[in-house]
């Protein structure tokens, strides 16, 4: 039967045909590792990113808060945590100094006691509640704006990793069609070699056949 399959070309086709089967599973192992290796970056890279990430969000929640976007208990509390800061209990016996300094140099001039010195040191004092609270919102707001940042950049990740995802799926697809395109080419051809073979052979024996029983020639030509 090996003789017969080889002539009518079955087993070229045959073999074409588990060629392609072959190269279809090359085909979709090295696509499926190039998803895994990406994957792989893809997940490392935002880890990298998401403590940032994490920690801008926060600071834009507490911006929103203290701007009173979050509603008045929001705002509430995040005014309260502006005040038990450490960062703010700090300063305070400093601008203390700063106002017996006022005190003193008014003392100077007479006017310790005085309208005058008291107006100083409130104005000295609010212009430094202000600073402190103008300080505390552009600390929120630099938080804020670096967790848009990194939003930002973890979006470009994605766009990244999706729009490779889907260039592979593409160039997988093709891989596999042009591979099933070839290998249903070659096991035609080898069929169609078979055929050939076949007809080749019924010709031959044919011819052979048509001389074995042609009349023999009569002596003279007669």
């Amino acid at each position: 039967m090996g003789f017969f399959n080889d002539m009518l070309g079955k087993t070229s086709a045959k073999e074409a045909t588990q060629l392609g089967t072959r190269n279809a599973g090359q085909i979709n192992s090295g696509y499926d590792n190039a998803n895994s290796q990406s994957e792989t970056g893809y997940n490392a890279a935002q880890g990298r990113y998401q403590p940032f990430a994490a920690q801008g969000q926060r600071g834009s929640e507490a911006y929103g808060n203290a701007l009173g976007f979050n509603g008045a208990g929001a705002q509430q509390k995040q005014f309260g945590e502006f005040q038990s800061s450490p960062f703010m209990q700090y300063p305070q016996p400093y601008g203390a100094n700063a106002d017996d300094a006022i005190f003193r140099r008014y003392g100077a001039k007479g006017q310790g006691n005085s309208g005058a010195t008291h107006l100083a040191v409130v104005r000295a004092a609010g212009e430094r509640a202000q600073g402190d609270v103008n300080n505390y919102y552009s600390h929120l707001q630099g938080a804020a704006q670096m967790g848009l940042g990194i939003a930002g950049q973890q979006a470009g990740l994605d766009s990244g990793y999706y729009n490779g995802m889907a260039e592979r799926s593409v160039g997988r697809s093709n891989a596999l069609v042009n591979n099933d395109t070839q290998a249903t080419q070659a096991a035609n051809n080898a069929r169609m070699a078979g055929v050939n073979n076949v007809l080749t052979g019924v010709s031959a024996i044919g011819g052979t056949m048509f001389k074995a029983f042609a009349p023999m020639p009569t002596p003279g030509g007669k």
